[in-house]
């Protein structure tokens, strides 16, 4: 814990002791090795949980947030259980979104990419007596995300002990966190929290639900949300990085966890094909959409040859709007020259049925369902280009 790939970097002069065999008893000389640290050190009962639910039984105002850790654990039905019974509000980290199914009022969505989100969602947290923290690492949020609550506020449930310094906490437990979300409901019993004051939840999720609706008429609010809902219940979509995917990211509403793949802190551009051959090849009745923006696209069409060798169907849907959009709103914000991120437009449609692919132009919701609805009949992959305005990201986000 935590899963994930690992890079290991063997200077040159050590990597040549290495072939020779010369440097292992030195290597081996006054090293140490961490203990690893059990994510089984918090059993029902034990002393840290009595702790946790002696703090938690004195709170009014609870709230829960979820990371990628929780998903990693399977945690949504443990967390599901503990704030139905219990009527405690739940985000997640952009990463984690789907642990509760947001549909579900009590869910508040994923966080960590948006301002705009930041501005509802941090008052809350900052308001709430007690921040139940689940698989939590800041490392899948903003900068704003640093000391987000009281210190003294936070019961912090991890996996894995993370130092970071982004924020405090009351105590620490290092556990399996559906186990240790099990072991509070149990704890709990039958109480229910006082409702927060003049609904506060509910109302900073109806304020969220607001600020991403976006212009009735077409643009990347209008694509994203037909998309959501032009995907067949089961799939996936992986977004690429940009603006498109900020926007995407709190516009989409996931069921379960894994519905959404996007990458993490690192904002790798041109992921979202790569990620969706990927769960393709591992689940090939799952249909997949990729949104992939212009630029993202035009870095990594070779990856077409991949995705035409697997004879499958696959939707990849590329917003082009002819910009760098998120870093062009960066230069802006710094009031800096606008550089480097405006660029002529590829035929999309082109190189899509140059690599053996089918394509289209998408104009409206109702073109967007109709060529979805056909790709999923066709043995190969569909590019929909999906022209939109990059003005439509000022201020959405």
């Amino acid at each position: 814990d935590p899963p994930g790939p690992v890079h290991v970097d063997l200077p040159v002069d050590v990597a040549a002791l290495a072939e020779t065999g010369g440097g292992s008893a030195a290597a081996g000389q006054g090293s140490r090795r961490s203990p690893r640290t059990s994510a089984t050190a918090c059993p029902p009962g034990g002393p840290g949980l009595a702790a946790a639910l002696d703090r938690l039984k004195r709170t009014e105002r609870p709230v829960l947030l979820a990371g990628l850790g929780a998903v990693h654990h399977r945690a949504g039905p443990a967390i599901t259980r503990l704030c139905e019974r219990h009527d405690i509000p739940m985000l997640t980290t952009y990463k984690a979104k789907g642990l509760l199914d947001e549909s579900h009022p009590l869910c508040l969505g994923g966080n960590g990419l948006s301002p705009l989100s930041d501005s509802h969602v941090l008052p809350l947290l900052r308001q709430s007596d007690c921040v139940i923290l689940a698989g939590y690492d800041p490392i899948e949020m903003r900068a704003g995300s640093i000391d987000p609550w009281a210190g003294e506020n936070a019961l912090e449930f991890l996996p894995a002990p993370v130092e970071h310094g982004m924020h405090g906490r009351a105590l620490r437990l290092i556990c399996h966190i559906a186990g240790a979300m099990e072991a509070l409901d149990r704890g709990l019993g039958e109480t229910r929290f006082t409702p927060w004051a003049q609904g506060a939840p509910a109302a900073v999720r109806a304020a969220l639900a607001a600020a991403f609706t976006g212009p009735e008429r077409w643009g990347p609010h209008q694509l994203f949300a037909a998309l959501n809902q032009a995907l067949p219940a089961g799939g996936i979509c992986t977004v690429d990085s940009g603006a498109h995917r900020i926007l995407l990211s709190q516009i989409w509403r996931a069921a379960r966890p894994g519905e959404l793949l996007q990458s993490s802190c690192l904002c790798t551009m041109g992921v979202a094909v790569p990620l969706a051959i990927g769960h393709l090849k591992a689940a090939p009745d799952r249909p997949v959409i990729a949104v992939v923006g212009d630029a993202g696209f035009d870095m990594s069409p070779g990856d077409l040859a991949t995705l035409r060798d697997l004879n499958r169907p696959m939707v990849i849907v590329v917003p082009v709007d002819g910009s760098l959009a998120l870093i062009e709103k960066k230069q802006a914000g710094m009031q800096i020259m606008k550089h480097g991120v405006s660029f002529s437009d590829s035929y999309i449609g082109a190189i899509a049925r140059a690599y053996g692919g089918n394509s289209a132009i998408v104009t409206s919701r109702k073109s967007l369902f109709t060529e979805t609805n056909e790709a999923w009949a066709r043995s190969r992959f569909t590019v929909l280009t999906c022209p939109i305005d990059k003005g439509d990201y000022d201020g959405a986000f």
